[in-house]
């Protein structure tokens, strides 16, 4: 999740950006254009809910200093998708600095859902902590209530940083079975395989190995799937924040769902 922080909070930029943006139906076909540029089209059922990006984010940007002071943002518009982010204010937890953030990320070509995210991003190297967020498909049954009542709970945005703060602290003080988390990351309840996390437990052992310290368990972080492989204790918070630094250059809704992933495995 990279934020580019030396984009510095610009009110009147971000509007101005905005501006340019527009997403519009017709005769069943979304239209999405910036700067009067048509960047994306595509043909919609009756059912989809043409979400306004724009006006969504301009109403965010007047009011988001009710709940915290952004000194920092991201607004990306590429073709069909489209994220903004806004980051400020930090927080020191464990010794180390976080920022409070807050993210959405839509798409006007049915390649994602609409999602925003509340959450804290580690200062060190903006990789993704904790998130509460929302998600949910371009369903006209559905999705107009569901922005409704998330913009109606951001009068709980302190609360919810309180929550993420104290869970954040807790994990310092726990330890975890590393095969345990292994177990967890890579099954099911039921047992069965999930195919695209062997690829991460990999990877996340290879971090913990090369970045925190725990290269005198390289035998069983370089086969950290064998059956032979011994079991150690390892550092929650150093599992957490090794996993998440995973996902360092994916957008919020990634960073979202393998943040909850990894809080899950560890238990």
């Amino acid at each position: 999740m990279n934020l580019h922080l030396t984009n510095a909070y610009n009110f009147d930029k971000i509007n101005e950006t905005l501006d340019k943006f527009e997403n519009v139906e017709r005769d069943n076909t979304i239209i999405t254009s910036f700067d009067d540029r048509v960047i994306c089209s595509v043909d919609i059922s009756k059912k989809y809910y043409n979400f306004d990006f724009a006006k969504f984010c301009k109403s965010i940007v007047s009011e988001i200093d009710n709940y915290f002071t952004p000194d920092a943002y991201l607004l990306k518009i590429r073709s069909g998708i489209q994220e903004f982010n806004l980051v400020g204010e930090e927080v020191e937890i464990n010794g180390e600095k976080y920022l409070k953030m807050f993210s959405i990320i839509n798409s006007t070509n049915k390649q994602r859902a609409l999602a925003m995210n509340i959450g804290l991003v580690r200062r060190k190297n903006n990789s993704g902590s904790v998130h509460v967020s929302f998600r949910n498909k371009h369903y006209k049954s559905s999705m107009p209530t569901k922005i409704v009542s998330f913009s109606d709970n951001l009068i709980n945005f302190n609360i919810d940083i309180e929550y993420q703060i104290k869970t954040i602290e807790d994990l310092a003080k726990k330890e975890v079975s590393f095969l345990t988390l292994v177990k967890n990351l890579t099954t099911k309840p039921n047992g069965q395989l999930i195919k695209s996390m062997p690829l991460k437990v990999r990877a996340l052992s290879k971090k913990l190995e090369s970045s925190y310290g725990y290269s005198q368990y390289i035998e069983t972080l370089r086969t950290p799937l064998s059956e032979e492989a011994k079991d150690f204790t390892i550092s929650a918070i150093d599992v957490h924040n090794a996993y998440t630094e995973l996902f360092l250059n994916y957008d919020t809704s990634i960073v979202a769902r393998e943040s909850r992933r990894i809080l899950d495995a560890i238990g």
